[in-house]
């Protein structure tokens, strides 16, 4: 009987020990006090390796070479036309300097001028011929080495048949084209010998 009285008073105290304990668990939290100041700002890390640089682009084409321009185009006066003899006769334009003109990468154009009326005038560019029923009669383009520093441009006129005179022009002017052709043959630039004459003069702002 001893026994079972000490087994409840066991029983007892365990409970009574269990409810403090649950009530201790179960009391109110405290409330969480205020932030505290911010840390100060930690040291910088290690930069990283630096990536490959991209491959470079292809470089574009090349354009095309421009016209020559205006400034660098020497063009004469008109000269007035002097020829004696009837069967052939020459008379000379000007003196061009080597260093004005390369024969081999420059155009040179002359044209002849003959009055129409008081305010027109027919230009050609020669070589050119005139033929009629009675005669014929060519004009042409010379140019022969003078001095070592110049050579001598010419305009040749030729009786190819009758006994006229050599009157048919009245003046005559060239064009100088530095650049205007290319040893190459691939170059761009316009076939100047193809153009008229007013072509030329609005192309390259040449005034009579």
């Amino acid at each position: 009987m001893k026994q079972i009285n000490f087994l409840k008073t066991i029983a007892t105290t365990v409970c009574i020990t269990a409810v403090l304990f649950s009530c201790s668990i179960d009391g109110d939290q405290g409330s969480i006090g205020p932030e505290g100041p911010e840390g100060p700002q930690g040291e910088q890390g290690e930069q990283g390796i630096p990536g490959a640089d991209g491959q470079d682009g292809q470089d574009g084409q090349d354009g095309q070479d421009g016209e020559p321009g205006t400034a660098n185009v020497i063009f004469s006066d008109w000269i007035p036309a002097d020829f004696e003899t009837s069967a052939f006769d020459s008379m000379l334009l000007d003196n061009l300097l080597n260093s004005d003109f390369d024969a081999q990468t420059d155009v040179l154009l002359v044209y002849g001028r003959r009055p129409v009326n008081a305010v027109l005038n027919d230009i050609y560019q020669l070589p050119h011929t005139v033929s009629g029923a009675s005669e014929s009669v060519q004009y042409s383009v010379r140019l022969t080495a003078g001095a070592a520093t110049q050579s001598s441009l010419f305009v040749d006129a030729t009786l190819l048949y009758g006994d006229g005179g050599f009157d048919f022009f009245e003046d005559f002017r060239y064009v100088l084209i530095p650049g205007g052709q290319s040893n190459s043959g691939k170059s761009a630039v316009k076939d100047y010998t193809k153009m008229s004459y007013e072509e030329i003069a609005e192309l390259f702002e040449i005034k009579d």
